[in-house]
Formats: C-alpha cells, structure tokens, sequence
C-alpha cells in the first residue's frame, strides 16, 4: 500500500476573544478628549480590505464607529488634523496611509459619506460624534472572499493597534489607542463538517491546506444510509460538492477491477485539479477496501487510504443486487448559511 505522507504546513489562526480588547483612556494636553463609545458591535474596530491589489500592495480599512470628539472647553477648538499610527508585527509604530472622517452612521444610513479632510470645529462643552476610517497599506495579496477580507491582513499584528492624535489650534494634542480583533476564523474539521453537514457513519476525513489563500481543502467520506457510499468534496466551510456508490455502482467497479486485473481504478469523472481519488480493491478477491486520496494545494500535499470497514461492506454487497436508476443523481450541491 502507498504510504500516507503531509507535506508542507498547516493553517495557524490566531483568534482573540472581543472581551480580551484592552480600553484605553485619552492621553495629551488639549482641552478636547477623544472617546470610543457605543455597545457591542457599534463599539468594535471593524476591518475590510480592497478587493484587488496593485504591484503587490492593497489597502486594508479599519472602521470605527463612534468615536466622539468631547470639547470640555468654555471656547471653540478647531481641529487642524487627526493623524494615525499603527503598531506592526516588529512592535514599530508606522504612519497611516489616510485618515477619513463622517458624520456617525444611524440605523436609516446606508452609505458613508466623508469629509473632505479631517478638519474640525468643535463647539464649547459639546460632544460631536463621527465614524473614523483608517486605511493601512500592506504588501501581499488581499483576501480571496469576503469573509478572508472582513479582517486584519495575517501580516498585521492581533490585536491590531491604532494611535489616533488630533492636533488643535491651540497648539495641544490628544491621543487615543484603539484595538481590532478579528473575527474568529473557524477552519473545518472532522468534528465541525459532521456537525454543519450533519454526517454519520464517517469512515475518512482528509484536509491539505493553502497557507497563502487561508483555506483548507477537504475530502469525507460516509455512510448516508445502507446502500450508499458518499463522498463530499469543499473548501474552508463554503459549500461542499457530493457524490455517492451504491451497492450497484460499487458492483460495477468491482467487475471492472476483476476483468482488468488492476487493484487500482483512479475515479477521473471525481476528480479536479487539487484532489485525486484512487478506488482499491483486493489483488486475490477484488473487493473494494478502500481509497486512496490525494489533496494538493499551492502550499501543501497530502496523501491518505482511508479504509471502508469490511463488515459494512459486506453487510452492503449481500443486499439483493439493485437495477441502475435511469436518472440517477450523481453529483449535488450543498450550501452553508
């Protein structure tokens, strides 16, 4: 039999937990306060990317909903400017790419509208509050759906900090750090495809993954019920793509084997450009035993057998033998919400 091998490395993702942010409080000497407001999501950074690159950079945006602007005094401020900084991987504080500001968001808004520039004036004892973008400009590749997008590149630090400082005519300056968590990222695994797909019976479950893309690539194989044999195909936890043998078309194979004399029968309607399925049978009786699965992504290789439990077997082959269905359904789609 042809070893097992993995190859290549495996997705590490960092989740934080939202309730682990830190808040910070304002710091500087000017007479206007900067503060993060609003409850639950309305008071988390949130994060989007662009969807194409250009020479090998793109912009990563962080949102931040409600931040207020807090004049304690008894005169008019008026804001020349709202820089940022952002803390990277290396512990380095960096400049920000752009800073934007828009009147706060009401549950009726649909779309940003922002200011020209940052400048602002504050009117005596008054909160004002706006929603903040800060873009980041990071080298790579932005994320291939928008899930991998609505987040912090991997290249940046979790959680991701960000140094607001306003400057003011009156010569003084304020400034807020604010944190970014990700979402958490939930790559699958055996136990999470069976319980999203509600799979029994799981004879096999193989993965490789592609550490450039972030996303996992997966083969289960099951049993629906007694006659059949599935086999679910997917990538991350966007859908899968389902085939299946019945007693009929395991039979089928079985013959072909005996009449060929091969152990092996590579299953090329199943197949696509980053899995291989390999049906093997027995060299003296020619009975189906199992598969051999080849997954292969830009990053990684993986090749596992994933053996069929012969009780079953022949518990499935002893079945009175059933005619071919003229409209058979060989392939369906099946899509997570």
């Amino acid at each position: 039999m042809v070893p097992n091998i993995h190859e290549g490395p495996e997705l590490k993702i960092v989740n934080i937990d939202q309730t682990q942010i830190n808040k910070h409080t304002c710091e500087g000497n000017s007479m206007v306060r900067l503060l993060l407001t609003g409850k639950g999501k309305d008071r988390n950074v949130q994060a989007n990317q662009d969807t194409f690159g250009s020479d090998g950079e793109f912009l990563n945006y962080f949102f931040i909903p409600k931040l207020v602007f807090y004049n304690k005094s008894k005169e008019p401020i008026s804001i020349i400017e709202l820089s940022g900084e952002y803390e990277d991987s290396h512990g380095n504080w960096c400049e920000c790419h752009n800073i934007k500001l828009c009147s706060a968001l009401s549950e009726n808004d649909a779309n940003y509208n922002w200011l020209p520039d940052t400048t602002l004036n504050l009117e005596p004892l008054k909160l004002t509050t706006f929603c903040v973008r800060v873009d980041v400009k990071v080298k790579g590749t932005p994320g291939s759906s928008t899930k991998h997008r609505m987040r912090a590149h991997k290249s940046l630090s979790q959680p991701f900090k960000i140094r607001l400082t306003l400057h003011g005519t009156e010569g003084k300056t304020a400034s807020l750090l604010v944190e970014q968590a990700n979402e958490p990222f939930v790559l699958p695994t055996k136990e999470i495809i069976r319980k999203n797909f509600d799979f029994e019976n799981i004879v096999a479950f193989v993965y490789a993954d592609d550490c450039d893309a972030d996303d996992r690539y997966w083969v289960i194989i099951y049993y629906e019920d007694k006659s059949k044999l599935r086999f679910s195909f997917g990538y991350s936890l966007n859908g899968c793509e389902t085939k299946y043998l019945d007693t009929w078309l395991i039979k089928d194979l079985c013959n072909q084997a005996k009449k060929t004399a091969t152990t092996e029968i590579v299953l090329d309607e199943w197949n696509h450009d980053w899995r291989t399925i390999t049906a093997l049978f027995d060299k003296e009786t020619f009975i189906l035993f199992g598969f051999r699965i080849e997954l292969k992504t830009d990053t990684s290789k993986t090749r596992e057998t994933g053996l069929l439990p012969l009780d079953k077997i022949r518990e499935r082959l002893a079945i009175e033998k059933l005619q071919p269905e003229d409209d058979r359904i060989l392939t369906t789609y099946t899509s997570i919400s």
